[in-house]
């Protein structure tokens, strides 16, 4: 009994320390409206920033997947949070445009070091079959940091001004940083195992390099979807940051149920996950095409939008979390999920900076169609690799 309450104890703060690094992600999105207003930023500047943000991320995780299998998880997941939270300290004195990017890129790298040694972590505190069961829990906490973002970024910027959505998160994270200190340094983690894996070898082997396309085509639409919701609807509609969050808010709520959903889908397929796959990226092209005319309701653009992202959310959790765990064995599950989130952000990087050009000279509607294009790409890869399995 004693065992089960500290396996949740450490649990409930990785997921909560997993939560709050979105509040302080997605809060550029919720301020952005702002700083456009008071002419902080462009909206190119916006994309750029974005970019920076998955480019910088992707590199880390690659990097600090490989680090995270070697260092202590209550180090990296600590150091991550705290650099983080300094990160947005720093972007919340509002300083010229090339100091955010420079703080912004700070943060992504910090954000990088976390879910690679919440992986770990969760995977010695529970025996292997529970572990998966937790972490397609843990998942979940990318929606739940968005909902909370949402919600506490739009109470920021309302009653204190876009400088708090950045002060406030960057201070939740170093409390944050204190309670994983003190719910997980005794957590002992193995050593890397003589089977373990060399990157280079993990980069040959053909189960992930048939991965690596839809990795990268699903992170151009997930992180994108955050990115520009909120900008989307007060440009589409012409409304307000208040009554645009109570829009945005949807879709990361219906995110958090696909993820919730996602033992029983897997269970549903039949351990398929390439199957669930496919059929996922299938809902994306149907709501992607639905948001190409120009006069869509505002309804139908936030149904259409959380079908997309529930779908992609499924999809993040075969890659990131359900795949890496395949290499549990040779202690490779950190290096791997590394290598997934390292493809999936360098997709969000390019697609940030490509629709950030897309959406000022063409509108909203090419950013649609090319979510419409990628899926059909990723389709032919994934039943692919159904027939393979």
């Amino acid at each position: 009994m004693k065992k089960e309450k500290r396996g949740f104890t450490v649990f409930l703060v990785c997921y909560l320390a997993y939560t709050a690094i979105y509040v302080a992600r997605v809060n550029l999105s919720m301020a952005s409206p702002g700083m456009l207003e008071k002419r902080i930023m462009t909206q190119e500047q916006v994309g750029v920033m974005g970019s920076v943000f998955f480019v910088i991320y992707a590199m880390g995780r690659i990097i600090n997947g490989y680090i995270g299998d070697r260092v202590s998880p209550w180090i990296m997941i600590s150091v991550g949070l705290f650099a983080a939270g300094l990160s947005n300290l720093g972007i919340g004195i509002l300083p010229p445009f090339a100091a955010m990017l420079v703080l912004w890129g700070t943060n992504a790298y910090a954000q990088s070091m976390l879910w690679s040694s919440l992986l770990r972590v969760i995977s010695e505190v529970y025996p292997v079959e529970q572990a998966k069961k937790m972490l397609s829990y843990m998942v979940s906490s990318v929606a739940t940091g968005n909902i909370a973002g949402i919600l506490i970024n739009t109470v920021l910027i309302e009653r204190l001004g876009v400088a708090f959505s950045f002060l406030i998160p960057g201070a939740i994270l170093f409390v944050l940083c204190l309670a994983v200190i003190l719910a997980t340094s005794k957590v002992k983690c193995r050593a890397v195992e003589k089977e373990h894996i060399s990157m280079k070898k993990l980069l040959q082997e053909e189960k992930i390099k048939t991965v690596i396309l839809p990795a990268m085509f699903h992170g151009m639409i997930k992180d994108n979807i955050s990115l520009w919701m909120t900008l989307f609807f007060v440009d589409q509609f012409k409304i307000d940051l208040n009554a645009s969050a109570g829009f945005v808010l949807f879709i990361p709520v219906v995110g958090f149920l696909g993820r919730i959903a996602f033992p029983f889908l897997i269970s549903l397929y039949k351990q398929k996950e390439d199957r669930l796959s496919t059929h996922a990226f299938v809902l994306c092209i149907i709501a992607s095409l639905l948001l190409l005319p120009k006069n869509v309701m505002p309804v139908t653009a936030i149904i259409c939008l959380s079908l997309i992202y529930a779908a992609i959310s499924v999809i993040n959790t075969v890659l990131v979390t359900y795949f890496p765990l395949q290499f549990a064995k040779n202690g490779n599950q950190s290096s791997v999920s590394g290598i997934m989130d390292f493809f999936t952000y360098l997709g969000a990087g390019i697609g940030s900076l490509v629709f950030g050009y897309l959406v000022s000279w063409l509108g909203y509607g090419a950013m649609f169609l090319a979510y419409a294009a990628i899926s059909a790409i990723s389709i032919i890869m994934t039943v692919k690799m159904d027939k393979k399995a």
